[in-house]
Parts: C-alpha cells; sequence; structure tokens
C-alpha cells in the first residue's frame, strides 16, 4: 500500500467532508415539516437519518483517519461525536433512542451543515 501524497488526501478530506454535507442536507430534508411526534411515528423516515447518520459518522472517521491533525482543527465539525453516533446506532440499533436521533437532526445537523460547508468554501478558495 503507497503512502498517500497531501494532494491525494486533500482530495479524500474534501470528498469525505462532502458527503457529510450532502448526508446533513437530506436529514433536513427528510424532516422538514415534520413534528417529533410525526417523526416517531414514521419508520421509514426514522431509518432514512439514522442511515445518514451512519454515513456522516463514517466519513467522520475517514477524515481523522487520513489527516489526523488537521481533523483536531475543524472549527464546528464535530468528528469524534459522529463517529460516536455511527458506532452507536450500528451497534446498539436495538437500543436506539428515536427521541435523541430526531434532536440530533433538529438541533445538531442544521449548524453541522453549516459549518462543512464553511470550511469547504475556505478550502476551495485556497485550492
Amino acid at each position: 500500500m503507497s503512502e498517500k501524497t497531501g494532494k491525494e488526501r486533500r482530495t479524500d478530506v474534501d470528498e469525505c467532508l462532502d458527503e457529510m454535507r450532502a448526508s446533513a442536507a437530506a436529514i433536513e430534508r427528510y424532516i422538514d415539516g415534520l413534528s417529533e411526534e410525526r417523526f416517531t411515528q414514521e419508520e421509514m423516515r426514522q431509518d432514512a437519518v439514522v442511515r445518514r447518520l451512519e454515513m456522516i459518522g463514517e466519513a467522520a472517521d475517514r477524515i481523522m483517519k487520513a489527516d489526523p491533525e488537521y481533523a483536531k482543527n475543524l472549527p464546528g465539525i464535530a468528528l469524534v461525536e459522529a463517529k460516536r453516533m455511527r458506532n452507536f446506532v450500528i451497534h446498539g440499533y436495538d437500543q436506539v433512542n428515536i427521541s435523541v436521533v430526531w434532536h440530533t437532526a433538529r438541533r445538531d445537523i442544521p449548524s453541522l451543515r453549516a459549518a462543512i460547508e464553511k470550511v469547504l468554501s475556505s478550502r476551495r478558495l485556497k485550492s
């Protein structure tokens, strides 16, 4: 296995950030206009949101592995927490509290998407 150059690592990080942004935007679409009560009644939306949380966490883990130093300094992007959420919903799938998923989607995802967009915009300006 060959070592990746700085540019290749940067591309990987950009791709992962873009995947996280896309998943965050999808979650926002999935819950747009819903109340928590309605969300708790719609299994397919729950599954879709949980799947996107898994994807965000996986991309976060890849960023931390591709460029650990850079990952430590990403403003407003809680990579470790995203990875923990991913691990919990995958490995603790039978213990997932849908209310926690709802509050994560409603409270944390919009600010995560905004922070990612800011970082991506800044990185693209530097390219």
